[in-house]
């Protein structure tokens, strides 16, 4: 009998890059549009700078993707054929021939996630080395490349090693993600403290922070290597006995019948979709929309004491550290419809708090409400969302997805930049407000396409589950077997 370990020692590894990641990523994505005004630019010209750098910093994912998986370009050759001629349905050929262009596949060889991510982790470091000591004198495009390039490689290879520590199907996946979620948060955390408090005294300090955090990720991913090798595998018999005893058994990709491969991919889709043109505008509102609305419109004395605007962005983090367990337990194994809608009532209810709200001196009550609500949707939307990539995508295709998710990440960032240079901040809070409730009842209207591969998925996962035990404790005999999922195998 095979007991699958929920707490893999790679996820920890994992947890601590992410970690450090966030708290590097996030040192400059809290302070850009600040850093942007107090270098010249105007409060539109600002939004739309700060949604191009997080469009673009969700939109090199897809070349991650493809860089870890790999992919086939078909490239035209040129070749001589000859010329035939029909008689009565039979071609006869003529002696003569001609040029013809032909395509021909290239196989371009998957580099693995961990190796994607590993340099860019690497780039990451160098972009937000090269901030940190230019800050206080220009705008650096290099350094913004960089840090682009950088997070854009490593973050999604990153989510998708998550999701390939367990096999195909698993529940375990939701727990990990909520661990991982959780780590995210912990390092976004401590970029509205420390580098939120030392751009006060100067850019350049508050970006070197960011150069620690993204040393810690990379130390993190290089130390851990040993035990992610058994995620890059797309067969889940990896993680069970690992690589070397799953290629002894031939192990192949994990494939699932037609009819489910047809109803994950329709409700991944679904999902995708919506979060790309309602979630994500009005989950980058933290960086934008409600970083202006806390330091122009906020009463900024708290129990008599003036705190930074950007401290408030500490409440998101907070939130999302301490109720993805709580939330998971509650909705982990709910269907993807319920979860989804209950997410997007809460994004509604979260703006619709700063509709009400006066545009002058508001209290701060309103901000803490507003983040709050916004921050429960986000572990209802994102959180389950990392888990549902994860468990609906094909698990040799899991890098190219997960870049997909944050693709539409930069859908919507470049939506919330347009959105506030083109009509203003109660505006935009009102049209996110009111498309987040119709994106509620569009979900429950599409809910039989979006649950469709729910009960299918279990009973798939059930069935490969018998086939790779029985395979495991043949590889293992009565010992103990090295996968990094395994916790216990009791005899055969």
């Amino acid at each position: 009998m095979i007991t699958l370990n929920p707490r893999p020692s790679g996820l920890n590894y994992l947890c601590v890059a992410v970690a450090g990641h966030a708290l590097a990523f996030y040192s400059v994505y809290n302070l850009l549009v600040y850093w942007l005004q107090a270098r010249g630019f105007s409060d539109g010209e600002a939004a739309i700078a700060y949604g191009n750098f997080v469009a673009a910093t969700y939109l090199i994912p897809l070349v991650s993707g493809l860089l870890a998986g790999g992919f086939t370009v078909p490239l035209p050759r040129l070749r001589r054929v000859a010329e035939t001629i029909e008689v009565n349905g039979t071609a006869y050929p003529t002696g003569n021939q001609r040029w013809t262009f032909a395509s021909y596949p290239v196989a371009f060889q998957p580099l693995g996630l961990l190796r994607v991510a590993v340099v860019g982790a690497a780039m990451a470091v160098l972009g937000y080395s090269i901030i940190a000591a230019t800050a206080n004198s220009r705008v650096s495009t290099t350094a913004l490349v960089l840090i682009v390039a950088g997070v854009g490689l490593s973050k999604p290879n990153i989510s998708a090693l998550v999701g390939r520590l367990f096999p195909t199907g698993s529940v375990l996946v939701a727990g990990a993600f909520a661990k991982y979620y959780s780590a995210i948060n912990l390092g976004s955390l401590l970029p509205p403290a420390i580098a939120g408090s030392l751009y006060l005294i100067s850019f350049r300090w508050a970006f070197a922070s960011a150069v620690l955090g993204e040393v810690v990720a990379l130390s993190a991913l290089w130390l851990g290597r040993r035990h992610l090798q058994a995620a890059e595998s797309a067969s889940s018999l990896s993680v069970l006995v690992g690589n070397d005893a799953a290629q002894a058994l031939h192990a192949r990709p994990d494939e699932d019948p037609p009819a489910l491969r047809r109803a994950k991919l329709q409700a991944l889709w679904l999902f995708l979709i919506l979060a790309a043109v309602v979630f994500w505008p009005a989950y980058h509102q933290n960086g934008s929309g409600l970083a202006v609305w806390a330091a122009k419109h906020t009463d900024l004395r708290v129990l008599g004491v003036a705190v930074p605007p950007t401290w408030f962005a500490s409440i998101n983090s907070i939130v999302c550290i301490l109720l993805p367990s709580l939330l998971m337990r509650r909705f982990g194994a709910s269907r993807l419809s319920s979860t989804t809608a209950a997410g997007y009532i809460f994004v509604a209810a979260s703006f619709a708090t700063l509709v009400r709200a006066p545009m002058t001196q508001a209290s701060p009550l309103y901000l803490v409400v507003a983040i709050t609500l916004s921050s429960i949707a986000e572990v209802l939307i994102s959180t389950i969302g990392l888990a549902q990539v994860a468990a609906l995508a094909p698990r040799a295709s899991t890098a190219v997805y997960m870049a997909i998710w944050y693709v539409t990440s930069a859908i919507g960032a470049k939506i919330v930049g347009q959105l506030l240079a083109g009509m203003g901040l109660a505006s935009g809070f009102r049209v996110l407000a009111v498309a987040s409730l119709i994106a509620a009842i569009v979900v429950m209207l599409l809910r039989r396409w979006l649950d469709a591969a729910h009960a299918a998925q279990a009973s798939n996962f059930n069935a490969k589950a018998s086939s790779n035990a029985m395979a495991a404790t043949s590889a293992a005999g009565s010992s103990e077997v090295a996968g990094p999922a395994v916790a216990v195998v009791a005899g055969q």
